[in-house]
């Protein structure tokens, strides 16, 4: 089985590196982007099981990297989990108005964003699985980006039995 690959598109440098390292080691392929315009370039060479933004990133913020995931059709249905911070509740906001796989509220230990992009590729991966050719995750995330969620034994939404 070949490793996840997931795009890690954030500001700072030192959050950046410790998140690497326990990707890396948790078995995923990373590629790192520090704003929005090298996001994009990344994005053009390849596509990720999953990405990892920031709403606040310089040059073209978190919420134009989401749009233009959800505006191709090679890549709408990459899992996307949302950094943010208290202070970034407008850039929240406006990239919430996309399908988003999860949030988490920085500070983020290495080993919980690890916990957060394993359950999004897991998730992804069931949803491959089970769903018939003309469903993505992105339809059915925009039905309900809130609150759906999936279990890890089963791959069927939480609480259906």
């Amino acid at each position: 089985m070949r490793p996840s690959k997931v795009l890690l598109a954030i500001r700072r440098s030192q959050s950046r590196s410790d998140y690497v390292v326990d990707l890396r080691r948790n078995g995923f392929q990373v590629t790192t982007a520090d704003d929005g315009i090298e996001c994009l370039d990344v994005l053009s060479r390849f596509i990720p099981d999953a990405v990892v933004v920031e709403p606040e990133l310089l040059w073209g913020g978190g919420d134009g990297v989401v749009a233009l995931l959800r505006d191709k059709s090679e890549t709408r249905s990459v899992p996307v989990l949302v950094l943010t911070t208290d202070a970034s509740r407008s850039a929240v906001y406006r990239i919430s108005q996309f399908p988003i796989g999860d949030f988490l509220t920085q500070p983020v230990s290495p080993q919980r964003l690890t916990g957060g992009v394993t359950r999004l590729v897991k998730d992804d991966q069931c949803l491959s699985k089970s769903e018939s050719p003309s469903q993505s995750l992105s339809t059915t995330l925009v039905r309900a980006p809130k609150t759906f969620s999936y279990s890890q034994k089963q791959c069927t939404p939480a609480g259906v039995g």
